[in-house]
């Protein structure tokens, strides 16, 4: 009888894998590539000189250029994209973030001996350890969320930083790259914003920002100086992608009957104020999870149209949910196991 029971046991779990790896495989990884906003963006470099005659700090600051490129794990079923993980792609082309202006310090020791050093050329890139690292959203039907910068490094491994004076020295960063991650916690944020539907298709404009910093050291041997640098900054970017959010059929069509007519108004309005949770049979035109304005638009602006005999024949059967599904066959394994034994008289 125990024998019977595990291996109906056995069976559910085998169904639970399943069920469960099929409802990840619905998620999509989605390359974005994030043009960094110059004016919002910006990186700090606090450098410090040790020396036998002691140590002196200063600071320098500049904007950010260039772009990042990140991969997006999205599950576009349900109406609104869910972003499930954020991950960097780390050296490769078009990843690259450049510090626009060279940094200048002047640092001064028992008030005569001095040291100018130049940050020049500086330039690194993001990367994600141990992908996926997950992004959290704010709510359901929420096009807003957040992120744990910490899962995620910068590195500068461009550009010299150099000093001169009472000694001499060069740091370059293509031999020695610097770079590190936040402290847990340190947390940033992509908000989405829905554009048009083509076809399948529904654009989105993607506004990531990403706090990051680090701290390092490097010790000149023949000079006998150390230079700590602390870095701190924001990076914030805007990019662009397209998925399939399963909204089909023709944008006001809310009863699915193939036409935009008053009966979709009607629907329409019994929906019209859901702020969240919303689909498109509450008369959520645009997948954005509320029935507001925006959805009576859309209704206005197909309003009389038909669809074809080939369109409707598609139509979208709703999937239970994978936990539910799961349960259901592992209770059927469970009951696999349950031979009686005969009786005896």
């Amino acid at each position: 009888m125990r024998w019977f029971w595990l291996k109906g046991i056995a069976y559910g779990c085998i169904a639970l894998v399943f069920v469960l790896a099929h409802d990840i495989c619905r998620a999509e990884t989605v390359p974005v590539m994030f043009g960094i906003d110059n004016a919002h963006s910006g990186f700090t470099l606090n450098l410090t000189i040790d020396t036998s005659f002691g140590d002196d700090s200063g600071s320098g600051s500049s904007a950010i250029s260039g772009s990042i490129l990140a991969n997006l794990t999205i599950d576009p079923s349900g109406g609104t994209p869910l972003i499930k993980a954020l991950d960097f792609a780390g050296p490769v082309a078009g990843n690259r973030f450049t510090i626009d202006e060279d940094l200048e310090y002047h640092f001064t020791f028992l008030f005569i001996f001095k040291i100018d050093a130049t940050g020049s050329d500086l330039a690194g890139y993001p990367s994600t350890p141990a992908p996926p690292a997950r992004v959290t959203s704010l709510g359901a039907g929420d096009l807003n969320y957040e992120f744990d910068a910490a899962l995620h490094e910068f590195t500068l491994n461009e550009g010299t930083i150099s000093y001169s004076g009472i000694a001499s020295g060069e740091y370059n960063l293509a031999d020695t790259p610097f770079g590190g991650s936040p402290p847990t916690g340190t947390m940033g944020s992509i908000e989405l914003t829905q554009g048009a539907t083509h076809g399948d298709l529904t654009d989105f404009t993607a506004r990531i920002e990403m706090p990051f910093a680090f701290l390092d050291s490097l010790t000149d041997e023949e000079t006998g100086i150390t230079v700590t640098w602390d870095v701190d900054g924001t990076v914030v970017g805007v990019g662009n992608f397209a998925v399939d959010i399963g909204l089909g059929g023709t944008p006001g069509d809310f009863d699915d009957d193939g036409d935009v007519d008053g009966d979709d108004f009607l629907t329409w309005q019994d929906g019209f104020g859901m702020t969240s949770g919303a689909v498109r049979e509450d008369g959520d035109a645009n997948g954005d999870g509320a029935v507001n304005a925006q959805d009576l638009a859309l209704w206005k602006s197909n309003f009389g149209t038909v669809a074809s005999p080939s369109d409707m024949a598609i139509t979208a059967v709703p999937e239970p949910a994978a936990c539910c599904v799961a349960g259901m066959l592992l209770l059927c394994g469970l009951g696999m196991g349950r031979i009686p034994r005969p009786r005896r008289f």
